[in-house]
């Protein structure tokens, strides 16, 4: 295993508790960026999402309408999650929850995170944060102090080697 894999590993092999990062302070384009680049990865949706429509006054199916995530930003809607069973990055399942300034991935920690699973999961973070300078990322208060500041690094460091290339 890598670099990545040594300094990150233990944030998401430890257990097989559920975790989650937050991607806070986007803007509203930068939600349905997101949004779009998450969608458009995504083999399958688990189940039938939707999401509640203030307009409608009822609960929406997510390919019902263009955009969900619109809808979310401009507060004409609930911020919703949905899970995607199949990413096309070779990811398992993840959750992401979609709010009119934040997109939160929420995960289960375990043994099936390799270093190719860790490196996916931080090019969804830094292809969400492509283009903003004020984002921040944001650990559950249970997770330790210093996973924020080693996940921010890494991603610094796949974004060198990037460059590199």
């Amino acid at each position: 295993m890598g670099w990545l894999w040594n300094t990150t590993h233990d944030i998401f092999d430890a257990d097989e508790n559920y975790s989650e990062i937050c991607i806070c302070s986007l803007t509203p384009e930068q939600v349905v960026a997101g949004y779009n680049f998450i969608r458009s990865k995504c083999r399958r949706l688990r189940g039938t999402p939707t999401f509640y429509s203030y307009e409608t006054q009822q609960e929406t199916g997510l390919d019902e309408i263009g955009n969900a995530a619109e809808f979310v930003c401009r507060r004409k809607a609930k911020p919703f999650h949905f899970i995607s069973a199949t990413i096309r990055l070779d990811l398992y399942d993840l959750g992401f929850f979609i709010l009119d300034n934040a997109i939160a991935i929420d995960f289960q920690r375990g043994k099936l995170w390799g270093e190719l699973e860790i490196e996916t999961l931080m090019r969804i973070i830094m292809e969400i944060r492509k283009g903003t300078s004020d984002s921040f990322l944001q650990l559950p208060s249970t997770a330790a102090p210093e996973y924020r500041r080693r996940i921010e690094e890494a991603l610094i460091q796949l974004a060198k080697e990037d460059e590199e290339e």
